[in-house]
């Protein structure tokens, strides 16, 4: 373990400072600006020989911070932010941000934030050569930076009326990395970890308007807003073919869209006894993309002219009222029509000369919901809940052909009708026998209905009835034993039966899964807090599938179990230091069969109010029993100075 301290010192500025600026108004500002500067350093020791990595890295890094405001006694007013972020080694982000706001308040404000980042990653990576032309070095560098800007203006017209004005641009440009994980090598003898990457360069810029305005003794809201973004991104990705030999291949997507969308609210003044809410959006989205796909196998491909125009409609509604002292009810209501239309055509170089498509998409949902609370028992709360979803889905799409070698000229139409119903019924009662114990008992039911059929040009079959039914019941309680110990327990079982008709016939899944769960808060000494958890989850699975060589089911019966404990300290030693830790145990048993530790340690020290220390370890060790075995240890290491200056 390698350790870097890094010190980074930030000049401080005045706190206060009094300045009556020229003009016959004679107001006087009070202005004031303060520093602070951290510094940080880290080393990551670890290692895994499944997946053929070693780790050792060091970085250190550092950053500084200033805030500033003024204001006078007229009102008049600024306050910003800034700060800039070092670079830690070569796996970093570094860059700057800086927040402003002013105005005079109660008349109008002005808001802007800027901020710009770079995040960098280099890596090299030997790779095995069995199986792979010429072994040596993956190296992968990319450097991606990000921008943001927004600005916002709010003037306030009367008591109830206010107008907001916000411009935001999004911008991000440089080089990504796609995948960075590992292939296990265990899934197959020649199975390894290779790169991918992608140039990209978007943009997008939105402003929205949104204005109050009382009609009567009603409050209006008017909404209204603009998008216009691109995206433009060229992917290299490398991939093992059956014959073990590697293909590049080569994406390039190039996406304008056009967003326009407006919409009215209105809602009963606060003081009413009854609140009321009603609203209507609209949404119009335009989407027109270039696309292009090369490689070194069969098939070269591209798709020019992919155009995608969609148009929702969306309203909602609610009320809220106590027709009674102690009752309360809310309701809702949703509806939300989507109706998308979508062309294109594609050039295959090495098959057909062209390939239409086009899609046509329409979505109906509603949404229902029904809130009902009770608290005129004594120390009890009650309530119930009931939500009701139906959509109705309706698709035909002329989907393009195989893309493998043959390739083919026949398209692959598509026709979906499906209609789906979801009930939600939650029975909630919360009871507090006395100041140091607080019950919670519940349940919940869901049901969902799905009734699809799906036609296919060459693969014409049903999907029919879909059934899903959960019952959930769960148990909780918090007791607090005398003034330094709470104890907390919770307990779930939960059943789910599925049912579902397809091609192949009928099959039907059952679902059973407990959860409990033991928590326990003392404070043995004075600065000392001790945390302890446990927890359990057990899950079993039957599930019945069809057997067409058999003409039966095939019952399969999984089982899956998971204990995990946790124990946490934090104690403050004096008013300069404090000391920490926290250990977790997870055991992840059935067929995965994973144990995994981890333990964190952590501690600062306060010299004065200006300068501090902090520092910890922590490690992690992974152990699978699946594939022979996975492990993996690592070590983390830091520690920090903070150094704030202010003078006045």
């Amino acid at each position: 373990m390698m350790w870097i301290l890094l010190v980074v010192l930030v000049l401080g500025l005045p706190a206060s400072v009094v300045a009556e600026p020229d003009g016959t108004d004679g107001s006087t500002w009070t202005m004031s600006m303060t520093g602070r500067a951290v510094g940080r350093g880290t080393g990551v020791d670890g290692s895994e020989g499944a997946f053929r990595e070693d780790y050792d890295t060091l970085g250190s890094g550092g950053g500084a911070e200033t805030r500033f405001d003024g204001h006078d006694e007229r009102g008049n007013y600024f306050e910003g932010a800034a700060s800039i972020q070092g670079i830690e080694d070569a796996r970093g982000v570094g860059g700057a941000t800086i927040h402003v706001r002013g105005g005079r308040r109660g008349l109008y404000t002005l808001t802007g934030a800027f901020s710009r980042s770079q995040s960098f990653f280099d890596d090299h990576l030997r790779r095995p050569g069995a199986g792979r032309a010429a072994p040596g070095q993956l190296g992968r560098e990319f450097e991606l930076v990000r921008t943001n800007a927004d600005v916002a203006a709010d003037v306030r017209l009367g008591p109830r009326s206010n107008l907001r004005l916000t411009y935001a641009h999004r911008a991000s440009d440089g080089d990504e990395n796609l995948l960075k994980a590992s292939v296990v090598e265990s899934l197959s003898p020649y199975a390894f970890r290779f790169p991918a990457f992608q140039a990209i360069d978007t943009r997008s810029d939105t402003l929205d308007f949104e204005g109050v305005f009382p009609a009567g003794p009603f409050d209006v809201r008017l909404l209204a807003g603009w998008t216009d973004a691109s995206s433009r991104s060229t992917t290299h990705q490398t991939n093992v073919r059956t014959d073990l030999t590697q293909e590049a291949v080569r994406f390039t997507d190039d996406i304008d869209t056009t967003t326009v969308h407006a919409g009215a609210d209105i809602a009963t003044p606060t003081t009413w006894n009854v609140l009321g809410h009603a609203g209507y959006r609209y949404y119009w989205v335009d989407a027109d993309a270039d696309a292009s796909q090369q490689s070194d196998s069969v098939l070269e491909r591209t798709a020019n002219g992919i155009s995608v125009t969609q148009q929702s409609h969306a309203g909602h509604s609610g009320l809220a009222f106590s027709p009674a002292r102690h009752l309360r009810v809310r309701t809702t209501y949703t509806i939300v029509d989507q109706h998308r239309d979508g062309d294109g055509s594609e050039t295959r170089r090495r098959g057909t000369s062209v390939v239409e498509s086009d899609t046509d998409k329409q979505l109906t949902r509603q949404r229902a919901r029904l809130d009902v609370s009770y608290t005129g028992l004594t120390r009890t709360r009650l309530r119930g809940m009931y939500r009701y979803e139906h959509a109705h889905r309706d698709l035909d799409v002329s989907m393009l052909g195989a893309a493998t070698d043959p390739l083919s000229g026949i398209d692959r139409i598509q026709e979906t009708d499906q209609k789906r119903d979801v009930h939600r019924l939650l029975l909630e009662a919360r009871i507090r026998a006395d100041r140091s114990l607080l019950v919670k008992a519940g349940y919940r039911y869901r049901r969902e209905d799905i009734d699809e059929d799906r036609d296919e040009l060459l693969n014409e079959y049903t999907l029919g009835d879909r059934h899903r039914e959960t019952h959930t019941g769960f148990l909780g309680g918090r007791y607090r034993w005398g003034r330094i110990t709470t104890f907390e327990a919770r307990g779930e079982f939960a059943h789910e039966d599925y049912e579902r008709t397809d091609i192949g016939g009928d099959s039907t899944t059952s679902v059973n899964v407990q959860i409990g769960q033991l928590r326990a808060v003392t404070v043995p000494a004075p600065g000392l807090v001790v945390t302890s958890m446990l927890s359990f989850v057990n899950r079993k699975y039957e599930v019945g599938t069809p057997r067409r060589d058999l003409g039966a089911f095939a019952p399969i019966e999984f089982r899956g179990r998971s204990l995990s404990t946790a124990l946490a300290a934090r104690y403050r030693v004096n008013d300069q230091t404090t000391l920490g830790g926290r250990y977790t145990l997870v055991d992840a048993g059935g067929s995965l069969d994973n144990l995994t530790h981890r333990l964190f340690l952590d501690g600062g020290y306060r010299v004065n109010d200006r300068l501090s220390f902090t520092g910890g370890y922590a490690y992690l060790s992974f152990d699978q029993g699946l594939y022979d075995g996975r492990d993996y240890d690592a070590h983390l290491g830091w520690v920090a100075v903070q150094l704030a200056f202010s003078a006045g």
